[in-house]
């Protein structure tokens, strides 16, 4: 581990210019397990050397009055942003605690004005705003029961966003929890074997590719380990309090190409190879009728589906079959009229995905399967499909090629 790698466990984080009050929240947090970051904001202290990638939490002192905050609440609000921006990195999803043992109502006004037109610094999924004297007790410590009331309270209109936060620790947890049993206390040398023999598990790559291969062979174990800790997590009645409402298709869609597209591009099953357009090509998956409009945007490809298992390559051979990238629609710009394939060695995989700015889909020619892989050799891996993806294609090959007469023709 590099030691400037340290900065991505950087989640909950203190700004204040008061020297013994940030101490003191992260005194309180600490008592509690939570480690944090506290920056000290003075004209003697170095500027936070940010911005941190995974923050989630900020509690955000307003009354930084050495920087004179108090007398000019638009040149306060400014400074006080630009030092968020050092800190909180700006593709940053991350809950902002404001927080004054003063009445700051004109700095706080500015301050989301200036924080919601700025491109340096992410806005908060939410803004909450306490004051530090109602979390003190009578000692003038801090209460972290106080604390953390305040903050469960403005997050009770978020129930989506603690799905998300607590998908983020059971994966975590998950992730840590697969290593540890792989790795367990073996010596440095145990495992670089264990590393070489993960990376054998898959395709073979290069030897400068050894450790990511190894980390990738991680993947069906951590899914396995991510689906046991979330299946034993109790959300409570969480679910009556999400809405019921669905993404746009164009949202869908966007989400989907995550879904159906990996991005490891290593040449083995599901790596696709873009094709020069070929209108017999497309014609022998969408039959006679052709759209103008639509094919032009359409790309012509190889996908492999020879079977991952090892066992199932064992005699060398590798397939292929051909598919189209089209859009979703006959007329791009409407929602009517959707391009199928019609032929019956057709099959278009049912989910749509955006591809170069469009909604589009997948079609495939299922007479087209072989073995017959010189496109596949010769290409550039251009786009790779997960592996459920590839499974599907051969369920419908397999359906396809098992129909009476068709073990004749082949």
């Amino acid at each position: 581990m590099k030691l400037n790698d340290y900065s991505d466990f950087t989640k909950v984080v203190i700004i204040d210019d008061d020297y013994n009050e940030g101490n003191e929240v992260r005194k309180a947090l600490l008592g509690a397990g939570i480690s944090s970051a506290f920056f000290h904001i003075s004209s003697s202290q170095p500027e936070p050397k940010g911005p941190y990638k995974n923050v989630r939490l900020v509690f955000l002192d307003l009354d930084l009055d050495h920087l004179g905050v108090q007398e000019n609440p638009t040149q306060g609000a400014s400074i006080t942003l630009a030092t968020l921006s050092r800190v909180v990195d700006k593709s940053s999803h991350y809950v902002l605690v404001l927080w004054s043992a003063k009445t700051t109502r004109p700095i706080a006004r500015e301050f989301k004005r200036q924080l919601k037109r700025t491109k340096t610094v992410a806005n908060p999924i939410k803004i909450i705003s306490l004051g530090k004297n109602t979390c003190k007790n009578t000692s003038g410590s801090y209460n972290l029961s106080k604390i953390k009331k305040g903050i469960n309270s403005g997050l009770e209109s978020l129930p989506a966003f603690s799905v998300f936060s607590e998908g983020e620790r059971i994966f975590g947890n998950a992730i840590a929890k697969t290593m540890v049993s792989i790795s367990k206390r073996r010596s440095d040398q145990t495992l670089s074997k264990v590393i070489n023999s993960l990376a054998k598990a898959s395709a073979p790559r290069p030897r400068e590719l050894v450790a990511n291969s190894a980390l990738l062979n991680f993947n069906g174990l951590i899914e396995d380990s991510i689906a046991r800790e979330v299946l034993a997590h109790d959300f409570g009645d969480l679910h009556s309090k999400l809405n019921e409402e669905e993404l746009n298709p164009r949202q869908c869609a966007e989400l989907n190409y995550h879904l159906i597209f990996s991005p490891d591009k290593v040449s083995d099953s599901g790596q696709i190879i873009f094709l020069r357009k070929n209108k017999k090509f497309i014609k022998d998956v969408f039959g006679d009728e052709m759209n103008c409009e639509a094919y032009k945007s359409m790309r012509c490809f190889v996908v492999e589906v020879t079977p991952i298992c090892g066992s199932a390559q064992s005699n060398g051979l590798r397939y292929v079959i051909q598919g189209v990238i089209h859009p979703q629609f006959r007329k791009v710009r409407t929602s009517k009229d959707e391009i199928r394939a019609t032929n019956v060695s057709g099959y278009t995989f049912k989910d749509s995905f955006i591809y170069s700015g469009k909604i589009c889909r997948m079609s495939f020619n299922l007479r087209s399967y072989s073995t017959d892989i010189k496109d596949v050799d010769s290409g550039v891996v251009s786009e790779k499909l997960r592996a459920h993806i590839v499974m599907d294609i051969q369920h419908k090959i397999a359906s396809y090629i098992s129909r009476p007469g068709h073990s004749l023709l082949y």
